[in-house]
């Protein structure tokens, strides 16, 4: 079946002029690992890869030979990692995307080969995919503006950080001079000249000094902790904003002790427009890996795999054969259409929305006598019941609960309008006749 495999950003490496939010773009896709050579010769007896020995043979030394001269053999030996006795493993890269000549022309627009330590052990061949340069989807919730590296705008603020932690550290070290201070002796005031090393509580016999001078004396120095401080504020502050999750966002306390709720308010709503970005960013990301993994399954999925899913007569409706001479054994499998949604962040922000305007809108309204009619308050619990998550619960009253209700109060208001004399009877006032008054 389908697999998904998380790989690290470093592991794969993209055409720099990729665009952002585009996991297709630019020429090439590298994926690189390390692996071992046991598993490569599976692979190459499964018939996936060719003479992988070749890629473990540094020997040979020629000047003739591009591939052999001394740069390249060193260079070769770096892709080579004898990690244990019995173990040997090598840097394999595959390659997914343009492939172009020595002359930079276009001899394959969509293809793949693969490489192990300097070595080709698949030949390049054209992507078995009808739209995908490659099988692998990559986003960022904070991606770079200018181009698609895999990692977010938030390393621009790591170097930030890093200085915090180089002050501190300095800090430190200067504290424990100003903690355990240096000591001077004045030696040829001492009874016994050796006597120069000291501890708590120790006596040490001394001539007099002319001015009165101590014998032994600590050399202080001036605490710099208060600018210390100040400079680690500052850059915390510059941190935090850079991370765009500032302290009022967190909840702690401010490095000011009067910040107005205004202000708090703009700096909460301008957070939750960033994290309302990342969301967006990672539903993209989310519905391209699955646009990505419907077409892997058209393509690879052969008539077992679909088995699994669905019964022969089911397939047969469909229209879907076994064919052993087909790539992946069945034909018959429809072109892929249709659209896919995500809800993660976004929709969580705008149930938010829409729970605070039931709130602060809908239901002060529902209180005045001149809205009240317009609205209708079962929905307003439905809307609630929705967004809060407690449908389960069963809470809100059901539709045929909400119709005995109704019916049961048009029943109670006629009756009370009978025993009044009707609609307009004694104790019940026109509007028009008092705004009329």
């Amino acid at each position: 079946g389908l697999e998904f495999s998380l790989i690290e950003p470093w592991k794969i490496q993209r055409d720099p002029d990729a665009l952002s939010r585009d996991p297709q773009g630019g020429l090439y896709w590298i994926h690189q690992e390390w692996l071992d050579f046991f598993v490569l010769k599976k692979l190459e007896k499964a018939g996936r890869y060719f003479d992988v020995d070749r890629a473990k043979n540094i020997s040979g030394e020629s000047s003739q030979d591009p591939f052999m001269t001394p740069e390249a053999i060193r260079a070769r030996k770096d892709m080579i990692w004898e990690r244990s006795q019995f173990r040997t493993m090598l840097e394999v890269s595959e390659f997914w995307g343009i492939v172009l000549s020595p002359k930079g022309e276009e001899l394959l627009p969509r293809a793949t080969y693969t490489i192990a330590g300097g070595r080709v052990i698949q030949k390049p061949e054209a992507s078995p995919y009808p739209t995908l340069r490659w099988p692998g989807g990559s986003f960022s919730p904070l991606p770079d503006i200018l181009r698609f590296g895999g990692r977010g705008l938030l390393e621009g603020v790591l170097g930030v950080w890093e200085a915090i932690n180089n002050i501190m550290c300095l800090h430190l070290d200067a504290l424990q001079w100003i903690v355990n201070p240096e000591t001077e002796v004045n030696v040829d005031a001492l009874v016994d000249p050796a006597d120069v090393i000291g501890w708590p509580g120790k006596t040490t016999v001394v001539h007099e000094t002319i001015n009165g001078q101590a014998v032994k004396r600590t050399i202080d120095r001036k605490p710099r902790t208060s600018e210390i401080l100040a400079n680690t504020q500052y850059l915390d502050q510059v941190y935090q904003r850079g991370s765009l999750v500032p302290e009022n966002v967190m909840g702690l306390p401010g490095w000011r002790k009067n910040v107005t709720w205004r202000e708090s308010q703009q700096a909460l709503e301008q957070a939750l427009g960033v994290f309302g970005m990342m969301g967006e960013n990672l539903e993209d990301g989310a519905i391209r890996v699955l646009e990505a993994a419907a077409e892997v399954l058209i393509t690879h999925a052969s008539y077992a795999d679909l088995t699994e899913v669905f019964t022969d007569i089911e397939l047969s409706e469909l229209g879907i054969f076994p064919d052993p001479s087909a790539p992946n054994g069945v034909v018959g499998i429809p072109a892929f259409d249709g659209n896919f949604h995500v809800s993660g962040i976004q929709s969580l922000m705008k149930d938010n929305e829409t729970l605070q305007t039931l709130k602060e809108v809908i239901i002060p309204l529902a209180e005045r006598p001149r809205f009240a009619p317009y609205i209708n308050p079962l929905k307003v619990l439905r809307a609630i019941e929705v967004r809060t998550n407690m449908k389960d619960e069963g809470i809100i009253a059901t539709d045929e609960e909400a119709a005995q209700i109704a019916m049961q109060q048009a029943a109670a208001q006629a009756r009370i309008a009978e025993l009044t004399g009707g609609e307009n009877g004694p104790g019940i006032a026109d509007e028009t006749d008092n705004s009329q008054a």
